[in-house]
């Protein structure tokens, strides 16, 4: 597991919920059940030691928005951003959000995620709306086909698929504007799926099933195959280069 210790080895926190890297480092929020505190913390990759950290609010999710030079982060207080080469040297310079994001925080929108096209997503609870790198808006809610419900994440494959896991909802896809249930193709009625990811170099996604404790791995090609049965409850997958990040709520594999 990632052990998140300061310069002088005293541990800073044990429970994640997301990773990403960020220049020489992994970007990682914490998670804490009472949601009394959630931080966000720069693990240095070479040292094996926390850099940087903002501790001092209740980070609800984090994107990086390289073509806008911004780390945008979301907090129970509306969206912020922070200078993203500088975050990269773990440097936090709070910067202006850019005005073509203004229409997240003017809508409530309380979590974002970026894509490998440079897109940037606002989450609610059953609502997202796309962010283009021109500045194109797209609203997706119920009155435009989108009925779902509690959404928890989403991801984007190889084929510009996006996936969507709610809770109480199952597992969705989005084509051309168009959704589509889909937890039955994974084998299950969804409430199991306690986490999802897919590959946004392939059309390959990954899900932990919570009832059986199986990690599975689905493509069109191979459909569904199960990789392994771990003993912990899987709440996060995320990948970088070949490697894949468990979270269980209690670290990082």
């Amino acid at each position: 597991p990632i052990i998140i210790q300061d310069k002088d080895g005293r541990q800073l926190a044990n429970a994640f919920d997301e990773i990403q890297s960020l220049g020489d480092c992994f970007l990682l929020k914490e998670y804490e059940p009472n949601h009394q505190k959630a931080g966000l913390f720069w693990w240095h990759r070479p040292s094996g030691k926390v850099i940087a950290s903002l501790t001092d609010r209740i980070v609800t999710s984090f994107a990086q928005v390289p073509h806008h030079n911004v780390l945008i982060f979301t907090t129970r207080d509306g969206l912020h951003a922070y200078d993203l080469e500088a975050s990269k040297k773990g440097k936090l310079k709070p910067v202006s959000l850019p005005p073509v994001y203004s229409i997240l925080r003017k809508n409530g929108f309380d979590r974002v995620a970026s894509d490998t096209t440079g897109n940037l997503w606002g989450m609610k609870y059953d609502r997202l709306m796309r962010i283009g790198v021109d500045g194109s808006v797209t609203d997706l809610h119920s009155r435009n086909g989108l009925e779902v419900n509690n959404i928890w994440g989403i991801y984007i494959d190889r084929e510009g698929i996006l996936w969507i896991r709610t809770n109480g909802s199952g597992v969705a896809k989005l084509v051309n504007n168009e959704v589509e249930i889909v937890s039955e193709l994974l084998g299950s009625d969804g409430s199991s799926i306690s986490a999802l990811h897919a590959q946004p170099q392939s059309d390959t996604i990954y899900f932990f099933n919570a009832v059986d404790h199986y990690l599975y791995q689905w493509s069109p090609a191979s459909q569904l195959r199960a990789i392994a049965r771990l003993n912990t409850y899987v709440c996060r997958i995320q990948q970088h280069g070949n490697t894949l990040y468990l979270f269980d709520y209690t670290g990082v594999y």
